[in-house]
Parts: structure tokens; sequence; C-alpha cells
């Protein structure tokens, strides 16, 4: 749904620059983040389940490659049957991450858009850019977290100044989550058919570790776009019908030139 706030100005002046901020957008409609929101919460979901079904196929391998090595009846046929139902919850569960990934570009987006139509000033990043530092290397990890605490500080109806809330610990956990688990991750390694079965077992024990804090990563994520629906839904409600928008007064019109004499 797109609801357009009262008494916006139709014609005005050119879109203003805040000093020390981005342009301030032309489009001024305040767009609710519900089926967005629900959406990102839902691919979440998804994404994190099927991180449950890769932990469980790895630990099986775990649990194969010990019998293995103490002398059972476990044997490298079953561990590498178990690695096939492995890889195969290992590609699921990449599609719902890249799903993931662009539904959440697309609710960021949306979330940074509107804070324009909800009287935010002095904004440090435009909606395209809220989403492009997610994809530039080295400064993606750090400008993501700060996109984010942007959105969250502003999207409230608190009567002072977004810059002056402090950052909530949700925000500095949630991307504590996301680096570290993929940092884990990096150390798991990858494997062929040379690879001895205690490298093999090192890297699925870091892989089990960051599957565990890629869950917790998950869940605050969903805390967080939940939070900052909320918090923009109030504002809108506030905005649009306690204080009304301001509109930008148009230019003077000069005085005609006096008459020559």
């Amino acid at each position: 749904m797109r609801a357009e706030l009262p008494n916006e100005p139709r014609l005005g002046p050119p879109v203003p620059v805040v000093p020390g901020g981005v342009r301030a957008s032309r489009d001024r409609r305040y767009g609710d983040l519900g089926g967005r929101s629900t959406f990102v919460i839902v691919m979440l979901a998804i994404s994190a389940l099927a991180e449950v079904m890769v932990m469980a196929f790895t630990l099986a391998e775990v649990s194969l490659i010990d019998a293995a090595g103490s002398g059972s009846s476990a044997t490298m046929t079953d561990i590498y049957a178990n690695y096939d139902r492995l890889a195969t919850w290992e590609g699921l569960h990449l599609v719902a991450l890249i799903v993931t990934v662009v539904a959440w570009c697309v609710w960021q987006h949306r979330a940074q858009r509107n804070l324009t139509a909800l009287g935010q000033a002095g904004l440090d990043y435009s909606p395209r850019w809220a989403v492009g530092w997610w994809f530039v290397p080295f400064a993606n990890l750090v400008k993501p977290f700060q996109t984010v605490r942007e959105l969250w500080k502003a999207s409230g109806r608190d009567a002072r100044p977004w810059r002056a809330i402090p950052t909530p610990p949700l925000i500095g956990w949630w991307w504590a989550t996301w680096i570290l688990s993929g940092v884990i991750d990096a150390f798991s390694g990858t494997r062929n058919e040379t690879t001895p079965l205690s490298t093999i077992r090192a890297g699925d024990v870091a892989s089990l570790i960051a599957s565990v804090i890629a869950i917790a990563c998950a869940f605050l994520a969903v805390t967080i776009v939940r939070q900052v629906r909320r918090r923009q839904a109030d504002r809108a409600t506030w905005y649009a019908g306690d204080a009304g928008p301001v509109a930008i007064p148009a230019p003077p019109i000069p005085p005609p030139p006096a008459p020559l004499p």
C-alpha cells in the first residue's frame, strides 16, 4: 500500500540539498513496509531452516569420520553418500540465501526512501547507496552497518534529532554475527578427493560454528526488520496526523523593475 501524506506541495523550488547530507528525494510518498517486511522475514526463516539441515548433515559427517577412524562399520562409501546429501542442502541454502539478499535489498531501499517522506533531513545515505554499499569490496565490511544504523535511528518518532539517538545494541550484535559467521566459514575450506579426513573434519567443525552464528544473525535481522517497520508506521501516523509535513515555500516573486526616468 502506498499512502500519500496530506498537504504535500505539488510545486515548489528545486529539490534542496541538505548541507552534509544527501539530496532530498523528489518522491515524497510513504510506502508501507508490510509486504516487503513479511517476505524478508519468511526468506530469513527459510534460510535459517536450510542452515539447520546443513548442520544436521555436517554433524552426521563428523560422526561418520570419527566412526571410520575408530575402526567401526562406517566406510568411505557412507561418508560420500552423506556428503551428497550435504551438498544438496548446501545448494538449496545458497538459493535461499540469494533470494533473501534480493528481498533484503528491496526492503532496505524502500525503507530508506521512506525517511524523506517521513520528514527526516540530513541523511548520509540515499536509497541507492544504502543498497549499493553491500556490493563494494572492503567498504561492505563497515558501510552496510552504518546504513542500517541510520535507517533504524531515523525511522522513529523521537523528539530528539535522529543523530542524537543512541545506536541500539541490536544493530551491533547483528553486524558482529554477520561478519563473524563469514570469517569462520572461510576457514572451513574446500575439499577434493585427496583431502585428508582430519582436514575435512576440522572444516566441518568450523562450518558448524559458523552456522550457529549465522542462525543467530538471521534472528537478529528479523528483529531489525520488524522494529523498522513498526517505527516507521508509528512515525507515519504521528507525522501525518499530529504534526503534518512542513511544505517548502515557493521562492518569492521578485518585484517588477522600476520604470526608467
